[in-house]
């Protein structure tokens, strides 16, 4: 069986920077390419902390569990962005 993440449907632009879909990691007024490096930069802090054996707290798990969704997606993201 294909897995969740096989199936998913691919996440849109409008997708990544909304902020009733993503209301944890979407920051109004930024430019895409400016969500996607704070998403990344974020994203790669929260799991190194964790990998250091820190407990995340509430928030810090809410962050993770959006950018966990986010992060894949930006590759074919940025491409779309840079191509119009």
């Amino acid at each position: 069986y294909p897995t969740a993440k096989e199936t998913a449907m691919p996440l849109s632009l409008d997708d990544y920077l909304n902020p009733d879909k993503f209301p944890v990691t979407s920051r109004e007024g930024l430019s895409a390419q400016q969500q996607f490096r704070i998403d990344a930069f974020n994203y790669d802090n929260l799991v190194r902390y964790k990998d250091e054996g820190n407990a995340l707290d509430e928030e810090q798990v809410a962050i993770l569990k959006e950018l966990e969704v986010k992060v894949p997606a930006q590759k074919d993201l940025r491409d779309a962005v840079r191509n119009g």
